[in-house]
Formats: structure tokens, sequence, C-alpha cells
């Protein structure tokens, strides 16, 4: 007849074991897949959109502004020639209008990040993704137009659409009076001002914003600069928005209407902004383990059903800081 024992050893065991891994499950970070219903996702998000309306307010407060300085620029040497041909440029309109920049600087990535989700649905990926789009586009325009309106500069097609008359108060100032004050323009206003704000380039800005922001998103998601060698149709899907932002950017100097150190800061700009976006909304930026991986603020953690103190993917202590 066999024995029959029993063994608390064992019982204990798997009970700790149980415990651990409820505990272990409570202190890890929610499941990115955790989809908060719209009130939840408003609680959430309510402080950066009333931001980023700030902002844009903001940017389009300096839009309406006239540059508070008056600009000297150079215009008939004394023997009658013109001394700055880079500003007498034929006035030409871009390829692509600021709107229809701005509309393909957003959407192309918008449209991309909506197609990954029938790959890999993930909602905070998406949300992530959206807000850190968002964010570069709105806080680079913002800046380049202030910019533009503290700083500014002449368009190469200043003097077209300037239209100089030198019998008006503010010409011949400096030495042989060759210099000579915006304020003798006799051309449209519009045309004038826009002439005025050449620096930097806010095509070129908005270009790089999204371009490199979709480039850093796309080499995440492929894992193209990781610890194993990518395919090489990988590299060249991260390298076509950085073309297209090069393009955008070289299309206005075609044209006549920026210089090129104009598209060198709206290039830096924009990628500065793109840069900030994506780390704002990805646990890093380079680290190929996890550049893909969001982060979430201590309100999404709750919402997704966390229930501890921040033990470090969370981003703030609240729902305003």
């Amino acid at each position: 007849m066999a024995r029959i024992t029993f063994s608390t050893k064992g019982f204990k065991q798997s009970i700790h074991d149980e415990l651990a891994f409820q505990r272990q499950k409570k202190r890890s970070p929610p499941s990115p897949e955790a989809r908060p219903t719209f009130l939840e996702w408003l609680r959430i998000s309510w402080p950066d959109i009333l931001t980023m309306i700030a902002i844009g307010a903001i940017g389009l407060g300096f839009d309406k502004m006239w540059p508070p300085y008056h600009r000297l620029f150079p215009y008939l040497d004394t023997d009658g020639t013109i001394i700055s041909p880079e500003l007498a440029y034929r006035k030409r309109p871009p390829t692509l209008s600021a709107a229809l920049s701005g509309i393909l600087s957003i959407g192309i990535p918008i449209l991309v990040f909506l197609f990954s989700q029938f790959l890999t649905p993930s909602f905070w990926v998406l949300n992530n993704s959206l807000f850190g789009i968002l964010y570069a586009n709105l806080l680079g325009t913002c800046l380049q137009i202030m910019i533009k309106t503290l700083v500014g500069g002449f368009r190469p097609h200043f003097l077209s659409v300037c239209q100089p008359d030198l019998s008006r108060p503010g010409a011949s100032q400096g030495l042989n009076g060759i210099y000579h004050d915006w304020s003798i323009c006799t051309g449209e206003a519009k045309d004038v001002k826009n002439a005025l704000i050449s620096f930097p380039s806010g095509h070129t800005e908005a270009a790089f914003a999204s371009g490199v922001f979709l480039s850093l998103w796309l080499n995440a998601q492929l894992k193209v600069w990781s610890a194993y060698q990518p395919r090489f149709w990988k590299v060249v899907v991260v390298f076509v928005p950085l073309l297209g932002a090069v393009l955008m950017a070289g299309d206005l100097q075609m044209t006549g209407n920026h210089h090129w150190y104009d598209m060198l800061m709206g290039a830096v700009v924009g990628t500065m902004v793109a840069f900030a976006g994506y780390r704002a909304m990805f646990e890093s930026v380079w680290d190929a383990r996890t550049n893909d991986v969001v982060v979430l603020r201590r309100s999404q953690m709750i919402v997704a059903g966390e229930r501890t103190k921040d033990r470090g993917r969370s981003t703030d202590s609240g729902d305003l800081v």
C-alpha cells in the first residue's frame, strides 16, 4: 500500500510565487494597448491641448505684427548701379504654397501613423505619435514666426516688391546716403511685409520638423539602427522623409524666396523641435531597445490600471505639471 504524504513546502512556495507575480504585475507599466474612454483621455490631455492652442495663438499674434525695427538696406551706389543684386530677384511663388506645405508636413506623418495601426494596433503609440508631431510643428512654427518678426531679413525679391521711392523720408542714410529705410517702399503692403521676414525659412522649418520626426519614428518602429543588420529597404524608408524635407527647402532657393542661410536656420529649428517632440513622447531617441516605448504620465498609468507610485516610465506627478 503506497504512503500518501502532504508537504506544506510546495504549497507555501506556490503562494509565495503567486504573491510575487501579483506584486510584479502591479508594479509593471500599463499596457500600451489599454484604451481609455474619451473622457478619461480628455482628462489626461486637456492641459496639453490648451497649451498647444496657446502656442498657436502666440504664433498667430506675432504673424499679424509688422517687424518692430526699421532695417536699412542698400539700393543704388553713387554711380546708379544696384549695390545688392542678391535682393533684386524677380518675385516668384514657391512651388508649394504655405498652406499646402503645412498640410503635407502634418498630413503625411499622420497617414503613416494611422496606417501602422492596421499592422500593430496600439492606442498610446498612436496618441503619443500624434501629440509628438503636433508638439514639434506647433513649437517650431511659433519659434520661427517669432524670429521672423523680431529678427527677420530681406528676401531675395525684396527690391522687386519694395519699389523704392528715394524722395520719401527715410531715404539716403549712412555713408554717401546709400542706405534706406523700408518705409520708402511703394509696393503692396502685404508683399513688402512678407519680403521683410525672410529669416528663418518657415517652409523649411515645417518640413524638417515633420521629416526628422517621421524619420526617427520609422527608425524606432523598423529597428534600423539596432543590434542587428537591417534590410536595405528599411534604411531607404528612414531617409525618404529627410529627402522630402530637403527637396521642399531646395525649392525655396530655386524660386528665389529664401537665402541659403534662411533655410539652414529653418532646418536647425525644425530638427531641434523634432527631437524634442519625439523624446517627450518616447523613452529614447537612438536606443533601439526603448525608442519605440511610449512615455506615460501618472494620470495615464492610473487610467491604464497602475495604482502604485511612479517607477520610471511616467513623466509627471499630476495632470498640470
